[in-house]
């Protein structure tokens, strides 16, 4: 596919370059080919040529836009810096047109692969050991992903098929056939192409003494370990050297994704604050004139790495309360003024925090950020409350576009808030970034929860 990718960069390029200037430039040729060079860079930082069986279509698009927009990107704003002469055109053409050429391939591709397996019976036959959890979990997997070309045999486990531990599921596909030993006799006789081993990680000798005996035999093995058995948070596997390492628990914005995530709150925080200086300005006068008192309220929070910055917003109330003085907002509450009221329902006195974006403080989307009382208060109460700081606290974030969004005067709606934080964490993307950003504009006005 790498071939493939960079003929695409080659030949898109000289369509377009044919297409606005009959001469071809040499100069904007060798502008291509370091695009290219580039683009090799970024595939290899987003590991898009990992095998297609391990990423999921979906997984392999996202890498695509992100090899694009990571090292050929900046490879573009130093060109342009040394020769302006590129022509602008050629630059958006090409930004466009390969990114969308090469996740097209890619979809033709799998779609191709999969029909020729099914037509011509070329499935690559697996077989589970383990009827476990996991044993389920990977062959719901298998079928609902027919183009990685397994075709699935069943599970097969030595002890004892009481009807519990290897009871078929309502929800799986994974079938029990029999012992390993008759797995290891359907391995040597070539029925089976690949193991995968659901076994729990403590199960290190068994797992050893089950490999040793495919040993006269010509199948893949692989392990899947159990990263449920830890209470994980955006669990990965990498590399230390050559050694496999198993992130238990981490933040999913380093290293580029990182980058990614503060140029997109850069640019839609700048924006915001352009679009809505006018309406913020009104709303800063109508607050000075009606309560006569400061136009911004500020408070600590705590954020990133549980450190603490000071959090800004539209002055709604009477009094200022911070600390321990905190006393949480409740319905028809008579310390909340005339305009600060209508400001909390659609959620006006937040826009200040734009500057909290702009500063790297907050995000525009993550964990919302809790008075520091609530956070003492629950983070002793609520198991892993503490994981949510492991990213940068929004002005919005899923657990208010699922319904968590005001008052959290009882355990059950803080404890619903946290798990959807922590479930934010665990499968954060750009894409799932635009998607809340998107709900939230759309409850704004229709929340009843916010007073």
């Amino acid at each position: 596919m790498q071939i493939s990718d960079l003929l695409i960069i080659l030949l898109s390029y000289v369509a377009i370059e044919n297409y606005l200037s009959p001469t071809l430039n040499i100069f904007n040729l060798g502008f291509a080919l370091l695009i290219m060079v580039g683009f090799i860079i970024g595939s290899s930082i987003n590991k898009l040529y990992q095998s297609w069986r391990i990423a999921s279509i979906q997984v392999e698009q996202i890498r695509i836009w992100r090899s694009w927009f990571s090292v050929p990107m900046i490879i573009v704003y130093l060109i342009l810096d040394a020769y302006s002469a590129i022509p602008r055109s050629l630059l958006l053409a090409l930004w466009l047109i390969n990114p969308l050429t090469c996740s097209l391939v890619r979809i033709i591709s799998r779609n191709s692969i999969r029909l020729w397996y099914k037509n011509e019976n070329k499935f690559q036959r697996l077989a589970i050991i383990g009827a476990t959890d996991l044993g389920h979990v990977i062959a719901n997997r298998i079928q609902k992903n027919h183009w990685t070309g397994l075709k699935l045999i069943g599970a097969f486990e030595d002890r004892k098929h009481d009807g519990e531990r290897t009871s078929i599921k309502k929800d799986s596909k994974l079938k029990f056939i029999g012992t390993i030993e008759k797995l290891v006799q359907m391995a040597k006789q070539g029925e089976i192409d690949t193991i995968y081993i659901s076994l729990p990680m403590r199960s290190e000798s068994r797992i050893k003494e089950i490999i040793s005996r495919f040993s006269d035999s010509t199948v893949s093995i692989y392990y899947v370990p159990d990263s449920t058995t830890f209470e994980t948070l955006h669990a990965q596997w990498h590399s230390l050297g050559d050694l496999p390492v198993l992130r238990i628990v981490d933040t999913p914005h380093d290293g580029l994704n990182f980058w990614l995530k503060r140029m997109f709150d850069i640019t839609f925080a700048c924006f915001a604050l352009i679009v809505l200086a006018i309406p913020m300005l009104l709303i800063a006068i109508a607050i000075k004139i009606t309560t006569k008192q400061s136009i911004f309220f500020k408070q600590m929070r705590y954020g990133l790495g549980g450190n603490k910055f000071e959090i800004y917003k539209f002055r709604t109330m009477s009094v200022s309360e911070n600390g321990n003085d905190f006393v949480q907002t409740a319905q028809n509450d008579a310390r909340v003024t005339p305009i600060g009221r209508f400001l909390r329902k659609t959620s006006l006195d937040e826009l200040p925090q734009i500057i909290n974006v702009i500063q790297g403080r907050m995000s525009l989307v993550g964990p919302r950020p809790h008075p520091t009382k609530l956070d003492e208060q629950y983070r002793t109460t609520i198991h892993r409350y503490a994981m949510r700081n492991k990213v940068r606290p929004g002005m919005t974030g899923l657990a208010q576009i699922m319904g968590f969004r005001g008052e959290t005067d009882t355990f059950d709606k803080m404890k619903g808030r946290i798990d959807y934080d922590l479930e934010y964490i665990n499968n954060w993307s750009i894409w799932l970034d635009l998607k809340i950003m998107l709900k939230t504009v759309g409850i704004l006005f229709a929340s009843k929860q916010a007073y």
